[in-house]
Parts: C-alpha cells; sequence; structure tokens
C-alpha cells in the first residue's frame, strides 16, 4: 500500500501558500520600482544641474565679449559715440536722453569678440534670446569720467520642476549658474520678481521680461566690473589707481 501523502500544516493551503508568494512578488516589483525612480529622478536632477553648467559656460562668454568689446571702445562710449569693428557698427540708441548700446550676439560674434563658428543666440533651456544692453553712468557724464555699465539678461524665465516654468524657477539649473558665475549673476526672485537681485544682493536691476516671472537669470558687465577702473586709455590725462590689485597690460 502506498504512503498516505503528506498533510499540511493546520491554517496552511496551497491557495494560501500561492497568495503570499504573490504578496512577496509584488513587493518586490514594488520595491525595485521605488529604487528605478529614485535612479531616474537623480539622473534628472543631475541632468539639470548639467544644464546649468552649460548655461553657465555661454553666459560667460557673453559677459566676456560684450566687456572686450567695451573695453576696445572705451573712448568712443564715453563720448556718446557708435562703435565699430570688422565692418560691423553698433550705434547707441537714444533712450531718456541717454545712449544706450544695445549689440545683439549676432554682431559681437562677427565682431570677433565671441568664438569662431559661435551660433548660441537663443538658450536651450527656454528657447529666450540672449539680450545684451549697456550705457554710460551716471547720467550726464562727460566723457572720460563717466563709468559704463550694463547687463547680459537670459530674456526668460528659467523654469521647470512643480511648477512647469512658471513659478518659482528651477533652483537644479539656477544654483550651478550663480555658483560658477558668482558676484556678476544674478536672477529674479519669486520675492521680488519684478528686480534681478545680484549673487549675494550687492546689486539690482528692473526685469525686462514681460510679466516680471521669476526665475530671469542675467550677468552685469562694464568698466566697473570687469576691473576697467585701473585702465587708462590713450590721451586720458588721468593717473591710474595703484594698490594690491592693481592690473596692467601686457600689449
Amino acid at each position: 500500500m502506498s504512503a498516505p501523502p503528506p498533510s499540511l500544516p493546520a491554517g496552511r493551503t496551497p491557495l494560501r501558500q500561492r497568495g503570499n508568494a504573490l504578496v512577496l512578488a509584488l513587493l518586490g516589483l514594488l520595491v525595485s520600482a521605488l529604487g528605478a525612480a529614485g535612479v531616474l529622478q537623480g539622473q534628472s536632477l543631475q541632468a539639470r544641474h548639467d544644464a546649468g553648467k552649460a548655461e553657465a559656460t555661454i553666459l560667460e562668454h557673453l559677459r566676456d565679449a560684450a566687456n572686450n568689446a567695451i573695453f576696445d571702445n572705451l573712448g568712443p562710449i564715453q563720448g556718446g559715440a557708435a562703435i565699430g569693428r570688422n565692418g560691423v557698427t553698433i550705434t547707441p540708441e537714444q533712450l531718456g536722453g541717454e545712449p544706450v548700446w544695445t549689440p545683439s550676439v549676432a554682431q559681437l560674434a562677427a565682431m570677433g569678440y565671441l568664438p569662431p563658428g559661435w551660433t548660441a543666440t537663443r538658450s536651450t533651456l527656454n528657447d529666450a534670446p540672449y539680450a545684451i544692453a549697456f550705457r554710460r553712468l551716471p547720467a550726464g557724464c562727460v566723457a572720460a569720467a563717466c563709468d559704463i555699465e550694463g547687463q547680459v539678461v537670459l530674456a526668460g524665465a528659467i523654469g521647470g520642476g512643480r511648477s512647469g516654468g512658471h513659478g518659482d524657477g528651477d533652483g537644479a539649473v539656477i544654483g550651478p549658474i550663480l555658483a560658477r558665475i558668482g558676484a556678476d549673476s544674478g536672477v529674479s526672485l519669486p520675492t521680488d520678481p519684478a528686480h534681478i537681485t545680484g549673487f549675494g544682493s550687492t546689486w539690482r536691476l528692473d526685469s525686462p521680461v514681460a510679466g516680471d516671472p521669476p526665475g530671469v537669470g542675467a550677468v552685469r558687465i562694464g568698466k566697473a566690473w570687469a576691473g576697467f577702473g585701473p585702465f587708462i586709455r590713450v590721451g586720458d590725462a588721468r593717473e591710474p589707481e595703484r594698490g594690491p590689485c592693481h592690473h596692467e597690460r601686457g600689449d
């Protein structure tokens, strides 16, 4: 006579065993899915950080190009005149009775102030254009006594995250820009979106973007910010400022 089949422990049935196995399988899938989501979120965050660093590089190039154009043409700018190079002429507009120069990125590239083959005229972050402007200060100043100040503005909000690009801005992108460029960089904040506030609240300017969205980035440019103060142009009778931070040109 064959032996009887082994009896199951009290309270255990094949159906219940299969049910427990299914629960364990589902829990395993859930843990795997949560882990994958965490990896994807981390990758997305890193991608936004990298995008911010790439944008900072572009803004640095534009800042340096504008500052070099200002330095090379400091005399004409202080005199309120047009500037030119490589057959490109930038004539100032009269705004509020004062001349304002608004070179385009394409003009700076054609003038040789940007790397050869430069094509970035709009940001890949939000397809907003780069707007460049500088003016003489103070208003009504006389030639060599004029400082030159301005900004490169990414003329659209750097948005994202929970607000879909229309809320507080994307800190994961903006942070690397501010960290890379430092004191010359600024952004419009949710607490004061009508103004672009400089890094460390060291400077402020009116936001040129309609609707005053938070997350508008800018980089200040000009004679004071680029360290031009100690430089004396040809024919200037003033003595240069001397001190531990004095720079001398090597050309």
